[in-house]
């Protein structure tokens, strides 16, 4: 009487989903049986959750690391810098180096990263790429002085022989804009006679 004849009726349930630290977008999660039944097939289906990481602003996911990128300017990429991050999990880490962080250096905290998932221990690490803000000008005295107390790269030996040769022409480096050079205004085709005769 409560399916009216059709064999099949509606039921509330309340189900429970548990999602593991450091499941990955794509993890799957069967409820067996909880899904809809049809009067044609002996047993009701699976119910399936399919889990989709949306991502976070400030940190990356690769695997079980997270990446972040960090601004530093060229003082801190020379003499050394600390700065506080707020984790995914509330903490407030301070991250520190004495180092000299070259352009596109890429530096870890190990063990900060996400969890290794199910039937895995440990974390992956936490990696930190690093953008160097260069100054836009520096005056006379500023060049001075820097030029007084960073030391220059060896020269080679070709670079001493050019060097020391009086005849030479100066040109002035100026910006260049990607791919400005290779375009071509009005291409023209040639055949090999035109070329090579």
């Amino acid at each position: 009487k409560s399916c009216m004849g059709k064999k099949i009726g509606e039921e509330d349930m309340k189900l429970i989903l548990k999602i593991p630290p450091g499941i990955d977008s794509g993890y799957e999660y069967r409820f067996e049986g909880k899904a809809d039944w049809n009067p044609g097939f002996v047993e009701p289906g699976d119910l399936i959750f399919i889990i989709n990481d949306s991502g976070d602003d400030f940190f990356k996911r690769e695997g079980c690391n997270l990446i972040i990128m960090r601004d530093i300017s060229l003082k801190q990429s020379l003499i050394g810098f600390k700065f506080r991050i707020c984790h995914m999990d509330g903490r407030i880490l301070e991250l520190t180096s004495n180092d000299i962080i070259k352009p596109d250096d890429i530096m870890k905290i190990e063990g900060e990263g996400m969890p290794k998932g199910p039937g895995e221990f440990g974390k992956g690490d936490l990696i930190i790429k690093f953008n160097i803000i260069f100054p836009s000008h520096l005056n006379g005295n500023r060049k001075d002085y820097l030029d007084k107390i960073l030391p220059d790269i060896n020269l080679t030996k070709l670079d001493k022989k050019l060097s020391e040769e009086s005849n030479c022409e100066i040109k002035k480096l100026k910006p260049y804009v990607m791919f400005e050079s290779a375009r071509v205004k009005d291409r023209k085709s040639y055949t090999d006679d035109e070329l090579y005769n």
